[in-house]
């Protein structure tokens, strides 16, 4: 009988755990919001979404506990000064964010949140982890950016780490420990921002990584951290933004599947030629760089979508520019501009075209070609007239010509043949 009870309450537990596991992401998405605790807690056991974000809340008034369910919580943009304790008792919570609050510590009975999977703590007071955060196997998205952290935890207790999105900008973090580099299934990682001299030489294993921001970090060794960065072959997205180095890096030449490559406010006034052989390349951010002049050949980069260089230095654009037919958007305000070379009207798929506050005196005749252009912003050069075929580009959504000496234009007849433009002037 002993046995027959003993076995009876195996079978029971077993049971309960099986019941208490959370649901799945795609029966959760069905699951009603609760924006109110005093409803939630009314139903405690019908509750797995509870979102009070925005509530001025100085504190939780009420157990949460009782929400045996709850897979999602959001608590943004309140006023928690501290870590709500009743939290560490959600066992089935998968999603927590507790951003635009006024926390400064986590307790280590985070920890027990086996299944959590996204955290996000932005725009809190918090100075350091607890020993025990690496304790969290199931996490996948941890978000700290914009608090006051000096470091990570020593150690990452879990060998098999779920962890694939670590974003820890504008901290004041000076290292990173050495288990980097083991998170093997890291695509994401964010440290632009802090005060950082160096990354781990391991960093460069972390073959899963995709996406890395490491600019705006004042006191780095622009030309070690490249020799890491490197390595990092199938990165996709690289952000280098405030890298104070007068050479662009060559190590970048490794990194052929990038689609995104932001360099803005450094200090190298040319491109390497091996950058117009990033065949997969759509985006360029060049802005705030003494840059003179974008190399030959960017027909080549048949990917290349957009280009971003305003406030450079730039005084002519390449002859060949148009043959990359596949450029979309052209960023080129506040550079030093007199002309435009007449191949720019070739790309006809071009949407965007940005040349607010140059020197430009003339536009090329040919103008009319652009007909999928829908936004040209030509503010605050020194243009007298405009080209007849301007009157031809019926597509135009937006021509900005205020701060030009166009006195004599006239700007009636103009208005008249593009009835369905907005112009300014």
């Amino acid at each position: 009988m002993i046995r027959f009870y003993f076995l009876s309450a195996i079978f029971i537990f077993g049971v309960f755990e099986l019941l208490a596991q959370p649901i799945s992401r795609e029966d959760l998405n069905q699951k009603k919001i609760y924006n109110n605790l005093d409803s939630a807690l009314a139903t405690p056991l019908a509750v797995y979404k509870l979102d009070l974000r925005g509530q001025k809340l100085e504190a939780i008034v009420g157990d949460l506990s009782k929400l045996k369910n709850l897979q999602v919580l959001i608590l943004s943009n309140n006023s928690l000064k501290a870590f709500p304790s009743q939290i560490e008792k959600l066992k089935n919570l998968q999603i927590l964010e507790l951003d635009k609050n006024e926390i400064t510590e986590l307790p280590n009975g985070l920890a027990k949140l086996k299944h959590l999977e996204e955290i996000n703590l932005r725009y809190n007071q918090l100075r350091e982890l607890p020993a025990q955060f690496g304790n969290l196997a199931a996490l996948q998205t941890l978000d700290l950016r914009d608090n006051v952290l000096q470091g990570l935890p020593a150690k990452w207790h879990k060998k098999d780490v779920s962890l694939h999105t670590l974003l820890l900008a504008y901290n004041e973090i000076k290292t990173l420990p050495d288990y980097i580099g083991s998170l093997s299934r890291l695509q994401t990682l964010d440290i632009s921002g802090n005060q950082l001299a160096s990354l781990p030489a391991n960093l460069g294993n972390c073959k899963s990584l995709e996406i890395l921001n490491f600019g705006s970090n004042n006191e780095m060794d622009w030309k070690k951290a490249f020799e890491v960065v490197g390595m990092l072959s199938n990165l996709s997205e690289l952000y280098c933004n405030r890298m104070d180095a007068r050479q662009f890096p060559s190590q970048v030449e490794n990194l052929k599947k990038l689609k995104k490559l932001h360099f803005k406010e450094c200090k190298f006034k040319e491109l390497p030629d091996f950058i117009c052989g990033f065949n997969k390349l759509e985006e360029l951010e060049l802005s705030g760089t003494p840059l003179e002049k974008l190399p030959q050949g960017l027909y080549k980069m048949t990917a290349l979508t957009r280009i971003y260089a305003n406030n450079c230095a730039l005084t002519a654009l390449p002859d060949d520019i148009g043959q990359a037919k596949q450029l979309r958007e052209l960023y080129f305000k506040s550079n030093k501009l007199t002309t435009l070379p007449n191949s720019i009207c070739e790309l006809t798929d071009l949407k965007g075209l940005y040349l607010e506050r140059n020197l430009l005196t003339t536009l090329p005749e040919n103008m009319s070609k652009m007909q999928n252009l829908y936004n040209l912003e030509l503010q605050h050069n020194q243009l007298k007239t405009l080209p007849e075929a301007i009157k031809k580009m019926t597509g135009l959504t937006g021509l900005y010509l205020n701060g030009n000496p166009l006195d004599d234009y006239n700007m009636d007849d103009l208005m008249l043949v593009l009835p369905m433009t907005y112009i300014s002037y």
